[in-house]
């Protein structure tokens, strides 16, 4: 099987904070601010490394980006 390149059209880096009730996540925010950059949409990403310290969160973490609706992730 022959390599094929990776594009990186994007990258964006985000500190976490505390957010308010109605306000998106920090994941949530750096994403779409990324895939506003690369003018891409969640649907469009082909290879993701998702990593939290806690094997639940990154669950939560496939929502957050918009990889699946919520609830959804657990599928």
């Amino acid at each position: 099987m022959g390599k094929r390149p990776v594009k990186v059209g994007a990258t964006v880096l985000g500190s976490f904070g505390f957010t308010g009730k109605d306000e998106s996540s920090i994941a949530a925010r750096v994403s779409g601010a990324a895939y506003e950059e690369a003018d891409v949409t969640p649907k469009e990403i082909q290879v993701a490394e998702v990593h939290d310290a806690v094997a639940p969160v990154e669950l939560f973490l496939y929502e957050e980006l918009g990889f699946c609706g919520p609830g959804e992730s657990g599928r």
